[in-house]
């Protein structure tokens, strides 16, 4: 229920602002009750709606993983989350990292269901490269990506063209 009315303020947020959602945004909606769990850096980047919509789904799939069986099930738990840009051949990248600690000991999962398609396949929908690793200190989730892939083009400003006519 909550989810979902996190999922409707965001869409009208997208509707008002097309194309102009932040990153870091997306995640702080998502873990607005770990705030004290939780550090953001980096994230702080505009991403067009698409990218924001499979980052919302991402966002939320690790999140409840991690209430569930990580980081966030325990008081001392914690989840770094960090973006960093970085030029590679003329392009920038972009790196989202989703690191857990001090929750109990983490293993693979023995099936994957449809959560694990959504961090793992959805993300290759836009991401160059996603790496999930199941260390028993905590899990740890990287997606890389093109920025250009998901970055929202900077809004246009209004111009004024002459006819040449005398008014």
């Amino acid at each position: 229920m909550v989810a979902c009315r996190r999922w409707r303020r965001r869409m009208r947020c997208w509707r008002t602002r097309p194309g102009r959602e932040r990153l870091n945004e997306i995640i702080a909606q998502e873990l607005v009750g770990f705030s004290e769990q939780v550090s953001i850096t980096g994230c702080g980047i505009l991403i067009d709606t698409p990218a924001a919509q499979n980052f919302a789904l991402i966002v939320h799939e690790l999140a409840t993983n991690a209430v569930k069986h990580g980081a966030l099930s325990s008081p001392n738990g914690r989840i770094s989350i960090a973006g960093r840009i970085d030029p590679i051949d003329g392009d920038d990248r972009f790196s989202f990292e989703w690191k857990e600690t001090g929750g109990p000991p983490v293993s693979e999962p023995t099936r994957k269901g449809f959560g694990s398609a959504i961090i793992l396949e959805a993300a290759r929908q836009f991401g160059q490269e996603v790496v999930i690793e199941y260390d028993p200190l905590g899990l740890r989730y990287q997606l890389r990506l093109a920025l250009s892939a998901i970055q929202s083009p900077a809004p246009r400003q209004a111009t004024s063209v002459s006819d040449g006519r005398a008014g």
